[in-house]
């Protein structure tokens, strides 16, 4: 082999190289990370108050197989009291809970057919909908009875 053909295949290899390099960042840089909905909480309180409160929802990056979904509530009482709860959902490769929740039956929220899944406590239960949005959380311990409903965005 002469020294131009090596020379020639080098500069080729690099070429491509660089070429994968940048088309790989661009991607990188142009992933918008996945966007969840804010919630408000109403319901009632263990005395049987009113209850009022917000949640929000995030990708915890805490596996690469799984999604793992983290709920924060906060929830304000009557009296001015708040109480911070935590909840998390793990989604298998289908989108849909994995095995340690429970299917509960169908649901209309929001003006969907969702598909209600208990955690493995029987605490919180997620209505989830075909495309994979979960549109509301009940939230059912200590004498609260509460449910964070996704907010809508108006159009």
């Amino acid at each position: 082999m002469n020294a131009s053909a090596v020379t020639l295949a080098a500069a080729v290899v690099v070429i491509c190289l660089a070429g994968t390099l940048v088309a790989f960042g661009i991607g990188t840089a142009m992933d918008e990370p996945e966007t969840y909905p804010e919630y408000t909480v109403v319901g009632t309180g263990e005395d049987g108050t009113a209850l009022t409160g917000t949640a929000a929802c995030r990708d915890t990056g805490e596996s690469s197989v799984q999604k793992v979904l983290g709920f924060s509530y906060v929830l304000e009482h009557a009296d001015g009291e708040r109480t911070n709860l935590e909840s998390f959902l793990i989604l298998g490769s289908g989108g849909t809970p994995v095995d340690i929740y429970t299917d509960v039956g169908t649901a209309e929220t929001l003006g969907e057919t969702v598909t209600l899944w208990l955690d493995p406590d029987g605490r919180f239960t997620y209505h989830i909908d075909s495309e994979g949005n979960i549109l509301a959380v009940d939230i059912r311990f200590d004498g609260v009875s509460a449910t964070a409903t996704a907010v809508q965005a108006t159009p």
